[in-house]
C-alpha cells in the first residue's frame, strides 16, 4: 500500500529546501486549492518557481505534478473536522473547546503513527531485542521521558535492560555496547548533537540500533538498523506538545507487546515475579 501523501510530506519535511517547505505547508493547509488550480497558480500563491514544485513532486517519488495531484485526491480526508477543531488554540477558547482540540489532534497523531507502521520493521526490531545480550534505552530532553517509560516496561519482564538519566553517562553506556547488544534510541528530530554522538558510538562498536523518531531521513536514521517513524502535532500549542511523547510511547508499547507475545512463557513468568515483589509497595 502506498504511503499517504500527507504523511509522506511530514516524514520528509526536514529534508526539504526552504522553498519546498513553504509549498509543503501550503499543500497540507489547503489541498483543495492545489487540486483545483494549475501549477502556475500554485507557484504564484506560494511565491515559488514552477521548477520548485516539479522538483518537490519528484523528490516525494512522483513522476510529476499531475501524479502528485492524483495522490492528493486519493488521500484527501473525506470528512472534514468541525471549525472548532482547528490547529490553533486561542485565548478566546472555552476550556471544553480547548480540550476537544487537543483530544482530536492527539488522536490524529496516533492514527498517523499507526498508518506508518511496517510489520517487517516491528518483527525485525523485536527479533533483535530477543537475541540481544543487553538492551539499553537512550533519550535526551523530552524524549527521555519516553525512553524511561520503555525501560520501565521491559525491566518488568527481562533482566538485561538499562537506562541512564545523565546525558554524558548515556554516551559512556553507548561506548560500552558490543555487537550482541541493542540500543533503543528515541529522538524527535533525530538530529540532536548528543543523540547523534550516542548513535555513532553505538554503531562504532557494532551494536544494533532501533530508533523512534519523527523524520524518515536524519543523522539518527542513517545509523539505525530499524527506524520507527512517529507523528506529532507539535504546532497545536506554543511550546511542548504531549502528542510527541504519546506517539513515541505508543510505538514502544507495540514493541513491548510483540516481544511479550514472542517470548510468552519467559515474559509471563518474569512479570509474575516482578509484580509479586512490587505488590506490597502499592498500598
Amino acid at each position: 500500500m502506498k504511503t499517504d501523501v500527507f504523511l509522506l510530506i511530514k516524514m520528509k519535511y526536514n529534508t526539504l529546501t526552504k522553498s519546498q517547505k513553504k509549498l509543503a505547508d501550503f499543500v497540507i493547509t489547503d489541498p483543495d486549492f492545489v487540486l483545483n488550480q494549475s501549477i502556475t497558480e500554485v507557484a504564484d500563491v506560494c511565491k515559488v518557481g514552477e521548477a520548485t514544485i516539479s522538483r518537490f513532486c519528484k523528490d516525494l517519488g512522483f513522476k510529476g505534478y499531475h501524479d502528485f495531484k492524483l495522490a492528493i485526491v486519493r488521500d484527501l480526508p473525506r470528512e472534514q473536522p468541525d471549525e472548532i477543531l482547528g490547529n490553533v488554540i486561542t485565548e478566546d477558547d472555552s476550556i471544553l473547546i480547548m480540550a476537544k482540540r487537543i483530544l482530536v489532534k492527539n488522536i490524529e497523531a496516533l492514527n498517523e503513527t499507526n498508518d506508518m507502521i511496517k510489520e517487517d520493521d516491528i518483527r525485525k526490531a523485536v527479533s533483535l531485542m530477543i537475541k540481544a545480550n543487553r538492551i539499553v534505552f537512550f533519550g535526551v530532553g523530552s524524549s527521555f521521558n519516553a525512553a524511561l517509560e520503555g525501560y520501565t516496561k521491559f525491566a518488568r519482564i527481562i533482566p538485561n535492560v538499562s537506562i541512564n538519566s545523565e546525558t554524558h553517562m548515556q554516551l559512556v553506556s553507548a561506548s560500552m555496547l558490543s555487537e550482541n547488544d541493542v540500543a533503543v534510541i528515541i529522538s524527535y528530530s533525530g538530529s540532536t548533537k548528543e543523540i547523534v554522538d550516542i548513535a555513532r558510538a553505538v554503531k562504532n562498536n557494532g551494536a544494533n540500533i532501533i530508533c523512534i523518531t519523527r523524520f524518515l531521513k536524519s543523522p539518527l536514521t542513517s545509523y539505525s538498523d530499524v527506524s520507527l517513524i512517529c507523528s506529532t502535532n507539535e504546532r497545536l500549542v506554543h511550546g511542548y506538545s504531549l502528542s510527541m511523547e504519546m506517539t513515541q510511547i505508543y510505538l514502544l508499547d507495540i514493541l513491548y507487546t510483540e516481544y511479550f507475545r514472542k517470548t510468552y512463557e519467559k515474559s509471563i513468568r518474569n512479570k509474575e515475579i516482578t509484580s509479586s515483589i512490587l505488590l506490597d509497595k502499592l498500598y
